[in-house]
């Protein structure tokens, strides 16, 4: 009868046991899932903050577009602005850093490059002419963030006026 009751008592220990090393185990993939995912939510503070507005402003010719960009209030490191433009058949991503880019310049004529502040509209002027993306239809714009010059997904997306 005493072996029996040991036995009782190493079985529930063992068990006891085994289900410490099963936690430990389902612990460790759902921390490193939990820690790998953690690293996208800088990208949240931008959905929404990044906007195409509408107006005289903003059209699309044979050789320019014509785009205003309005920046909210949120506070994160926008270190540039990706803008895709496109066609029924083609399209065309930019990334916007502060500083020269090929093709672009401000609405002013300046080649120097500026990133609104938060609450602030600027325009952009897209000199595709010549080009498979010339009388472009659609815009889009996402936020490019951080050091690592983090690509978030689409801020807002319109059809332009095609002047």
């Amino acid at each position: 009868m005493r072996r029996k009751a040991q036995a009782e008592v190493i079985t529930t220990v063992l068990l006891i046991l085994i289900a410490i090393v099963a936690v430990a185990i389902v612990s460790v993939f759902v921390i490193n899932l939990v820690r790998s995912n953690l690293g996208n939510t800088d990208c949240f503070k931008t959905i929404g903050q990044i906007k195409i507005v509408s107006g005289d402003y903003t059209f699309s010719s044979s050789n320019n577009v014509s785009l205003s960009v309005e920046r909210g209030q949120a506070d994160f490191n926008l270190t540039g602005i990706g803008v895709v433009l496109g066609t029924a058949s083609a399209s065309k991503t930019f990334e916007l850093y502060s500083g020269a880019v090929d093709k672009v310049t401000m609405f002013d004529g300046s080649s120097d490059i500026k990133l609104p502040n938060p609450g602030e509209k600027l325009t952009y002027i897209f000199n595709v002419a010549g080009t498979s993306y010339s009388n472009s239809s659609q815009v889009n714009v996402f936020a490019i963030i951080g050091a690592n010059k983090k690509k978030c997904d689409s801020s807002d997306e319109k059809e332009l006026l095609i002047r």
